[in-house]
This record gives structure tokens, C-alpha cells and sequence, in this order.
């Protein structure tokens, strides 16, 4: 966490409650997949962890409608879910390359 941030718990309630404008103003208006980039951008200066993880919540709550509880006749979009999926391999697949990259420089 960067300097001057919040603690800890407020931070992870922050990144769960979807109607935060906190939320919003922190990643720049940005929210679900368009606010994952913010935490590889070499110039953004906010908290690039938090952008990153409240980026991935609100992209999965996204694919699943924003909805906390689901009954036997829902329906899912098959489509919003398997976009997720690959999002997340994607995200996973930057950070490891990120940290081999990162291992290399410091060696």
C-alpha cells in the first residue's frame, strides 16, 4: 500500500462496495476490465494492486449480473463467465511475466 492510504479494512471494504464513487475516482472512472490496465501502466501513480483487485471483483460481479444469490431457474451468461475466465489467465499470465522480467533486471 502506498503511503497515506487507507488501512487494510477499509480498503478491502472499499473494493466490494460497487456503488462507491470513492471507488470510481480512485481508478480514474474506471471500473471491471477497464480499470485492470491501471495497475501495468508506468505512469499511473495510484494504488496498483487496489486497481487491480477492484478491477477483478467488479469484472466478475459483472459476469455473474451483480447479482449476490442465484436460484435454480437463473439463468447465466455463458459468454460474460468465459470472458472472465480468459481476463483472469490473462492477468495471471502479466504478472508472471512481470515478475520473471523483474528477476532478470535485478540479477
Amino acid at each position: 500500500m502506498k503511503a497515506g492510504t487507507a488501512d487494510i479494512t477499509a480498503r478491502i471494504d472499499l473494493m466490494f462496495n460497487r456503488d462507491s464513487p470513492q471507488r470510481q475516482a480512485e481508478m480514474n472512472s474506471l471500473d471491471g476490465i477497464d480499470a485492470v490496465p491501471l495497475a501495468f501502466a508506468e505512469d499511473y501513480q495510484g494504488d496498483r494492486v487496489y486497481a487491480l483487485m477492484a478491477g477483478m471483483i467488479s469484472m466478475l460481479d459483472a459476469s455473474y449480473n451483480y447479482k449476490d444469490e442465484f436460484f435454480l431457474l437463473d439463468e447465466l451468461d455463458h459468454q460474460k463467465l468465459y470472458n472472465s475466465a480468459r481476463n483472469l489467465e490473462t492477468i495471471a499470465w502479466r504478472l508472471n511475466s512481470l515478475k520473471k522480467k523483474m528477476a532478470i533486471c535485478f540479477c
